[in-house]
């Protein structure tokens, strides 16, 4: 048993998330939904798929710092909050469903670093299938 702990600490504690590259950026910036509406940081989904071209590889060196870090920047925290309406009495606040909105950077970052660590799961086969 103790020694199936040492080599579940040793493989799994330390997470090394590999660089990602500013083509994997701009594919995932690719596979956003386009919106128009601004959220939080006033920068629209849509905008930041025209200007991809321009913005994923510095973006994308701002995710790998991240990444090397564990440091997420302040500003990418912030999300906007709505209640939606999900059935029967309107005044009961039980039948509201809080949704957030993320800035379209944080949506980036949080599908660079999803991929990060299914790459990591499958390198070392932590997650089953079963």
């Amino acid at each position: 048993m103790q020694l199936k702990l040492q080599i579940f600490m040793t493989q799994y504690l330390n997470i090394k998330c590999n660089p990602t590259s500013p083509k994997e950026t701009d594919k995932i910036i690719k596979t956003l939904k386009s919106k128009n509406a601004y959220r939080c940081n006033e920068i629209s989904t849509k905008l930041l798929k025209i200007s991809s071209p321009f913005i994923s590889s510095p973006f994308n060196y701002i995710c790998n710092i991240t990444l090397s870090t564990g440091i997420f920047h302040d500003q990418l925290k912030f999300s906007e909050i709505k209640s939606l309406y999900k059935k029967c009495n309107k005044n009961n606040t039980s039948n509201y469903q809080p949704i957030s909105f993320l800035n379209p950077f944080s949506r980036v970052f949080e599908k660079v670093m999803q991929s990060s660590f299914l790459k990591h799961f499958n390198k070392y086969n932590i997650l089953s299938m079963e």
